[in-house]
């Protein structure tokens, strides 16, 4: 029987995130999931998810302002020091929260650099993460976006997604296959 989470970034926003998850169990939910939780404490996180009574099963790592179509930040090569600091802190979530599984989305295309640049430099980004993830018990995710949704995504399909997974070699690297986008 298949097991579904509910997005709490993109759902219930008639509420503030931290009373998303209350909606969520309210609605039928056990599971959910949000984007990276930007200004929100970890401690006030963390007892909105359990007051809840949900499990977080997901959560993305920074990946810019969503809201307004950034899609990732592995690709962009001025964000080095954002992407170490944010998977840090992120790894401290995971580690409270019950190590969710973790979406790293790789970016939007960027004009004026050869899409080949781009991707192999998420390759290399995600090579340094995913020993980090893992000495936490952490899986990383990669998600093909659609073109549709999102035009400039940098891996809108399956076959972007299995060279990444072959490229970067790191079994806690996975595919998040989200047939919505597929």
């Amino acid at each position: 029987m298949p097991r579904f989470a509910v997005n709490c970034s993109i759902l219930f926003t008639e509420v503030p995130l931290l009373e998303r998850f209350a909606r969520a169990r309210a609605a039928g939910f056990d599971a959910v999931e949000t984007w990276w939780p930007a200004g929100i404490e970890l401690d006030d996180y963390a007892a909105a998810i359990k007051r809840a009574g949900v499990r977080l099963v997901l959560m993305n790592l920074d990946a810019g302002d969503m809201a307004t179509g950034d899609r990732g930040l592995l690709n962009d090569p001025g964000a080095e020091e954002r992407i170490r600091e944010n998977l840090a802190l992120v790894l401290r979530y995971a580690a409270r929260l019950g190590r969710p599984l973790l979406n790293a989305l790789p970016g939007n295309l960027r004009p004026g650099e050869p899409r080949e640049v781009q991707v192999a430099r998420v390759h290399e980004r995600l090579r340094w993460m995913a020993p980090l993830a893992a000495e936490a018990g952490v899986t990383l995710l990669l998600e093909a976006i659609n073109d549709i949704d999102s035009p400039r995504f940098l891996f809108p399909r399956t076959p972007d997604i299995l060279a990444a997974l072959d490229a970067v070699g790191a079994p806690n690297v996975k595919y998040q296959y989200d047939v919505y986008h597929l």
